[in-house]
């Protein structure tokens, strides 16, 4: 991890690349959804193709991966994970505005400080950093 957010531009950059990205979005889906989806392949559709040579049966993996798992992993994505990341942000929000969070830390009787939070947005991850001030 120090080596990606530290490291040379050499070994950072084929990992900044847009597809890895996109992969990188909807991979809870996507580890979510594989284990699933391939037991289902394997109980029954590969003892259809057992008898095959090896390269046929990793071609029709593969084809099973690309054509169903993946899109699968997508739709899920978009479909449930987006709209509970957007959902959470909007509560988020809504809480900052009715000033849900508490003004005051109480540690055994002692007044610490108030809570100063703050949100950040980068493409589809939010991040809250909340502190303690005195």
């Amino acid at each position: 991890m120090f080596a990606l957010l530290h490291g040379p531009k050499w070994f950072k950059h084929p990992l900044e690349l847009a597809p890895l990205r996109w992969l990188g979005a909807i991979s809870y889906s996507l580890y979510i959804w594989h284990m699933p989806l391939a037991l289902l392949f394997f109980g029954y559709f590969f003892p259809y193709i057992h008898n095959r040579s090896y390269a046929v049966q990793y071609i029709i993996s593969f084809l099973w991966i690309v054509i169903v798992i993946l899109p699968f992993s997508v739709l899920s994505y978009r479909l449930a994970e987006k709209p509970g990341i957007r959902f959470g942000e909007y509560i988020l929000r809504r809480m900052e505005k009715q000033k849900k969070l508490p003004d005051v830390i109480q540690n055994e009787d002692t007044k610490i400080g108030h809570i100063d939070a703050t949100t950040t947005q980068d493409e589809d991850i939010t991040m809250i950093a909340i502190r303690a001030v005195q």
